[in-house]
């Protein structure tokens, strides 16, 4: 990851390796939501490098712009874009993601 990458909001993470980890997009900051479409996805919240959220949504940016306000705990993230896929699928999808991550405040 070079400076240029930092200075647009990515985070270097050891447990993230570049090239899109199962799918989902670079962690980016709190707050960064420029790039984050309109549309379904599973999506994870961090602090530091520990998973503490895993959730899916049918707006993304609507969910993610949700949390940055309503939850303190969290400092970056990343996303899968689920386009198409239906609401029962995605849900399972999240189940999955719970699972493999297994994050922190998941209630």
């Amino acid at each position: 990851m070079s400076d240029s990458d930092e200075a647009k909001g990515y985070i270097r993470s050891s447990a993230f390796k570049e090239g899109n980890q199962m799918g989902y997009s670079r962690r980016r900051k709190r707050g960064d939501l420029s790039h984050v479409p309109s549309r379904s996805g599973i999506y994870r919240l961090y602090h530091g490098s520990t998973v503490v959220y895993v959730g899916q949504t049918k707006n993304l940016r609507q969910r993610l712009s949700r949390h940055d306000r309503d939850k303190k705990y969290w400092g970056s993230y990343d996303y899968k874009s689920t386009r198409y896929v239906p609401t029962q699928k995605r849900k399972k999808m999240e189940k999955d993601a719970v699972k493999r991550n297994r994050p922190t405040r998941q209630t």
